[in-house]
């Protein structure tokens, strides 16, 4: 499920779930669930698949950190969108550093990138319409 949700693999997931019903709480060793790892490398479609299902989109790794962490980390834009809208409170939790996902994007973000400066931009921008 872990390697499915990392590389966007749908159907392969949804196979894993309907039909053999893996457990999804199972942690890979770093503690993270495969929605963490939708969020982190991109895979909007497994993403989507778990935010619609409500599928333990408020759970937290290790660190504390959600989804939405996850996904401001890497400067996943099209996950950080999809979260905003499905699970907007996300973007308000803090982690164990209590850092929100918006204060993740400023410190891993480098101020010239689009992508970092449009999420970051989020608080006072681009999210409220969410």
């Amino acid at each position: 499920a872990h390697y499915s949700a990392m590389h966007n693999h749908l159907e392969t997931l949804k196979y894993l779930i309907e039909k053999q019903h893996i457990d999804l709480v199972r942690r890979t060793d770093e503690t993270k669930l495969p929605i963490h790892y939708a969020a982190h490398y991109g895979s909007t479609q497994v993403l989507k698949y778990f935010l619609q299902m409500k599928l333990h989109v408020l759970m937290t790794d290790q660190h504390g950190n959600t989804i939405a962490h996850e996904a401001c980390e890497r400067n996943q834009l099209e996950c950080v969108k999809l979260i905003c809208k499905m699970q907007r409170n996300l973007f308000e939790t803090k982690n164990l550093m209590q850092r929100t996902p918006l204060h993740t994007v400023k410190s891993v973000a480098p101020i010239s990138s689009s992508t970092s400066t449009e999420i970051s931009l989020g608080r006072f921008g681009w999210l409220e319409p969410c």
